[in-house]
C-alpha cells in the first residue's frame, strides 16, 4: 500500500485452510535490513479477547540508511538523517478490515543519533522505543515513546489526497515532561522539562534534519509545535545563557510569543523568524533584564557575527542590570539595513549595517541617549566599525559614580557629557587603540572628595589629590580633602586611542585649574600640564567666568591673567601630571623653565583659539624667556 516499507528479496510460503492462513518461513530484505514474516488468521479465541482478525509479526534489523528512504514517514525520514548504524525491531501488523493497527517495539541499540541533548545518543546505548498506530474514529493515531526521554502523540487525517494532516498532537521531553502527557484539544503542544535546553544546537539540528527541499520542510512543519511549555535550570539561545527558566509560548505562522521568567529576565516576549539572508527580530517588553560579567564574552561572540545575522531589536526593561550595576530603564530599537538601503562602496550583501535607531536609559542620577550604526566598512578587508552619538544628562554626578561602583569620588554635579566616539569592532566591545571621536563636557555644582584613585582612575587625576603628596603649604586645603568646583568643561578629542584636551577648565571657589594635553585610554596613563590659580578673589572670579571658555587655552588665559590681574598671575603654579592613573606623578614646573607656558599674545590668543566642541591637539610649550612674570619663591619638595 502507499507509504509502506518496499520488500525485496521475498521468499516463504503460505498455507490455508478452512480457518484461515499462516505464513511460514518468509524472509524479505526491508528498511535496510533483513527480517523474518511470521502470521495470518488469529483465532477464534484471540479474537473474542480483542485480538485483530489478521495479525504478522515481522523481527528484523532496520538500518538508518534504509530509514531514511522512507520519504512517505516524514519525521522518521527525516530523524534518520542524523542517525548512523542499524537496530534490531520486532514489528507486528494487524488488520481489522482495511484498517491496520501496528505495534513497533526496539531497545536502539546500535543505531546512533548526532543531535543535541537530551536525543544525543550513543550506537552501544539502550533506548527502549515503542511506537503505536490505530484507528480512531477513523482517524489515525501515533503514539511514540523512547526511554523517558520522549514521548509523542498525534492525530492525523490520512484520508486527503493532498497528503496527511496533523489534526492534533503532544510532544513530550525529560520525565517530567512526558508525564501525564495528553492531547489537546487542536495544535500541536510541546512541554520540556530538562536540566539544560540549548536552542542554538536545536535550531541548527532542525534545519539539517528539515533537509533542502521545500517539501520537506513543509511536511516537518506541521509536526512542530505551536504552543510551549518550558522548565529548565539552563537555556541557550542567541549566544546567551538565562537560568533557572519556566516559559509559555504560542506560535503563529512564523512568529513565537512568550512569557518568560527567569534569572535574568522576565516578562513577554516576541521573536519573528527571519528569511533567507536576513535574521528575524525581537520584540520585548520586560519587568527586568540582567546582563552578568559571564555573559558579556557571549554577547561580544554574538555581535562577532556579521549584522544581517543579528535580529532586529525592540527592547524595553523597566529594571536593567549590566554586569552587577543597576542602570535603570533601558530602551532599544535597532534594526538592520541591506546594501539597497544603504548604497555605499564596500557594502557588498544584505544586512551592510547594523543601525541603533534608539539606546535610552533613564535613571535618577542621569538619562543616556545614543543613536549610533555598526557597518560594512568602506575599504575592503577592513573590520567593520561601529559609531555611536551620544548624551548623558547628569542629574547628580556622585550618584550616578556610585552606580557604577565608584563611592566617595563625587558629591553632587550636575551638567552634560556627550559627542560622537566610533571604534572598530562590535558595539558591546570598545577598542581603545581604534577609537577616534570628538567629546564635551560641561558639568556644574559639585566636588571631588578625597578617595583612592584606583578606585576612580582617571578621575582620581583629575581631583589632583596627588598634588599635597608633591608640595607643602602651597595647595593643601584646597585639593587634599576634595575640591568643591563651580563647573568642570572642555572638549577632548580622541584619536587612535588617545584623548587630547586643550581646553580642559575647573573652577572654584578657591581656585580655578586649567589643563590640557593627553591620556592613554588603553594603557591608562596620562601627559597632563595643569595650571592652578588659588585664592581666587573678586576680580578673578569675574576675569576666570569671562575669561575662562571652551574656545580657549591655557597660554590664552595666562595673556588675559597677566593683561587683568599681575598679582594673581605671580602667585599661579604649573605642574605636569605624567604616569599611570592608579600612581600619577606630579612634577612642579617652575616659572621661566624651558618646560613652563607661555603666555599667548593677544592677538595669537585669538587666532589660535580652538573652536568650542572641536579641540584641537594641545600646543607645544614655546621657549622659555618671552616675558613670563618670574614668581615669588615657594616651599617645593622634589618628586618622591
Amino acid at each position: 500500500s502507499p507509504g509502506s516499507p518496499r520488500l525485496a528479496a521475498a521468499q516463504g510460503g503460505v498455507e490455508f485452510s478452512d480457518t484461515g492462513f499462516a505464513i511460514r518461513d518468509a524472509r524479505t530484505r526491508v528498511l535496510g535490513g533483513e527480517a523474518r514474516v511470521s502470521g495470518g488468521s488469529v483465532s477464534a479465541e484471540r479474537r473474542a479477547a480483542g485480538a485483530a482478525p489478521v495479525e504478522v509479526r515481522v523481527s528484523g534489523n532496520a538500518s538508518a540508511e534504509g530509514l531514511r528512504g522512507m520519504a512517505d514517514w516524514g519525521p522518521v525520514a527525516a530523524l534518520a538523517r542524523q542517525a548512523s548504524g542499524s537496530a534490531n525491531y520486532e514489528a507486528v501488523l494487524g488488520f481489522r478490515g482495511a484498517q491496520p493497527e501496528i505495534q513497533v517495539s526496539s531497545d536502539l541499540r546500535g543505531l546512533g543519533f548526532d543531535l543535541p541533548e537530551p536525543l544525543a545518543k550513543p550506537q552501544a546505548a539502550a533506548w527502549p522505543l515503542r511506537v503505536e498506530l490505530r484507528q480512531v474514529d477513523a482517524r489515525d493515531r501515533v503514539r511514540a515513546s523512547v526511554s523517558d526521554v520522549l514521548s509523542a502523540e498525534f492525530e492525523l487525517d490520512a484520508s486527503r489526497p493532498e497528503g496527511t494532516r496533523v489534526l492534533r498532537g503532544a510532544v513530550g521531553v525529560g520525565a517530567q515532561g512526558t508525564r501525564g502527557l495528553a492531547l489537546p484539544a487542536s495544535g500541536v503542544l510541546a512541554r520540556a522539562d530538562l536540566p539544560r535546553i540549548d536552542v542554538d544546537a536545536w535550531e541548527a539540528a532542525v534545519t539539517r534534519v528539515a533537509g533542502k527541499g521545500a517539501g520537506d520542510d513543509d511536511a516537518l512543519r506541521a509536526y512542530l509545535p505551536d504552543r510551549l511549555s518550558l522548565h529548565t535550570g539552563e537555556l541557550v539561545m542567541d549566544g546567551r545563557t538565562l537560568h533557572q527558566v519556566s516559559a509559555t509560548g504560542t506560535r503563529e505562522g512564523t512568529s513565537w510569543r512568550a512569557d518568560v521568567s527567569a534569572r535574568e529576565l522576565a516578562g513577554r516576549v516576541t521573536y519573528r523568524e527571519g528569511t533567507a539572508g536576513a535574521a528575524g527580530a525581537v520584540v520585548a517588553r520586560l519587568t527586568r533584564l540582567v546582563i552578568p560579567d559571564s555573559q558579556n564574552d557571549e554577547a561580544a561572540a554574538l555581535l562577532a557575527e556579521p549584522p544581517s545575522r543579528i535580529p532586529a531589536l525592540d527592547v524595553v526593561a523597566d529594571s536593567f542590570e549590566l554586569r552587577g550595576k543597576p542602570l535603570g530603564r533601558l530602551e532599544v530599537q535597532a534594526v538592520n539595513l541591506d546594501a539597497a538601503a544603504r548604497p555605499a562602496p564596500g557594502n557588498r550583501g544584505a544586512g551592510a549595517e547594523w543601525r541603533l535607531n534608539t539606546l535610552r536609559l533613564s535613571a535618577p542620577d542621569a538619562t543616556f541617549s545614543a543613536h549610533g550604526r555598526w557597518a560594512a566598512p568602506e575599504a575592503a578587508g577592513a573590520a567593520r566599525r561601529t559609531t555611536l552619538d551620544f548624551e548623558l544628562d547628569i542629574h547628580d554626578a556622585g550618584k550616578l559614580l556610585e552606580r557604577f561602583g565608584m563611592e566617595g569620588v563625587v558629591r553632587r554635579g550636575k551638567g552634560q557629557f556627550g559627542g560622537r566616539i566610533g571604534w572598530t569592532g562590535a558595539p558591546t566591545t570598545p577598542h581603545y587603540p581604534s577609537m577616534d571621536g570628538q567629546l564635551h563636557l560641561d558639568i556644574g555644582a559639585g566636588q571631588f572628595l578625597k578617595a583612592d584613585p584606583g578606585v576612580a582612575k582617571l578621575l582620581g587625576v583629575l581631583s589632583l589629590q596627588s598634588l599635597p603628596r608633591r608640595l607643602t603649604l602651597d595647595f593643601r586645603d584646597v585639593f587634599s580633602q576634595g575640591f568643591a568646583f563651580d563647573f568642570v568643561r572642555g572638549d577632548v578629542a580622541v584619536q587612535h586611542g588617545v584623548a587630547r584636551t586643550s581646553n580642559l577648565q575647573m573652577k572654584g571657589a578657591s581656585a580655578a585649574v586649567l589643563m590640557d594635553g593627553s591620556a592613554d585610554l588603553a594603557r591608562e596613563t596620562q601627559d597632563l600640564r595643569v595650571l592652578v590659580v588659588p585664592e581666587i578673589d573678586a576680580g578673578t572670579a569675574a576675569l576666570v567666568a569671562t575669561a575662562i571658555n571652551p574656545a580657549i587655552g591655557i597660554s590664552a588665559f595666562l595673556a588675559q591673567l597677566i593683561l587683568q590681574r599681575p598679582l594673581a598671575k605671580a602667585a599661579t603654579r604649573e605642574f605636569r601630571l605624567t604616569g599611570s592613573w592608579d600612581e600619577p606623578k606630579v612634577t612642579p614646573v617652575a616659572a621661566g623653565s624651558a618646560g613652563a607656558l607661555q603666555p599667548a599674545l593677544p592677538a595669537e590668543s585669538a587666532s589660535a583659539a580652538p573652536a568650542a566642541r572641536n579641540p584641537a591637539p594641545a600646543p607645544e610649550p614655546e621657549a622659555a624667556g618671552s616675558g613670563a612674570a618670574p614668581a615669588p619663591p615657594r616651599t617645593v619638595e622634589e618628586p618622591s
